[in-house]
């Protein structure tokens, strides 16, 4: 693994309390926040140790924050439920404590849409913050979304390629 910076190793400025199962989801939520622009729907299905302590971990509120656009450094993401609920977003959390085959302990799929698409990425929260979507609609991939990636552009840049469209 290559690290840009000490903070890097470190870790990463975020809400808490964990890099691995809040900030670095959140990253993976927000990816797909910017790939659909806004999201209306979800399936979230947790995988692996995020199965078992989500919610000690905040592994719950990270996801929702992620795709309601908010940074894994915002205050907000504590209040993840009570914005989902006020912008309307649908969502469902699924369970899965078994990790589908070769995929990192830390791994969540979302079935998510907007009012005009709908996308599947699969990612891993690999710790100090740094996370990465592995599958987008059926494609495999490898997208790293570390502490300092700007998630907006690697989203936009990403959906323009031929094979996730």
């Amino acid at each position: 693994m290559e690290f840009d910076s000490c903070f890097d190793i470190i870790g990463p400025i975020m809400v808490g309390p964990s890099s691995s199962h809040t900030a670095g989801v959140v990253s993976i939520g927000k990816f797909v926040h910017d790939w659909l622009g806004e999201v209306a729907d979800v399936t979230i299905t947790f995988y692996g140790s995020l199965a078992s302590t989500y919610q000690g971990h905040g592994s719950d509120k990270a996801i929702l924050g992620g795709l309601l656009g908010l940074s894994a450094h915002d205050i907000n993401v504590r209040s993840a439920y009570a914005l989902a609920k006020d912008k309307g977003l649908r969502y469902d959390f699924q369970f899965c404590t078994d990790i589908p085959g070769g995929c990192h302990p830390n791994t969540v799929h979302l079935q998510a849409s907007s009012s005009t698409e709908n996308v599947h990425a699969s990612g891993a929260s690999i710790g100090g913050g740094v996370a990465y979507i592995y599958k987008i609609n059926g494609h495999h991939t490898s997208i790293n979304l570390g502490t300092g990636a700007e998630i907006s552009s690697i989203a936009a840049r990403t959906k323009k390629e031929a094979p996730f469209r």
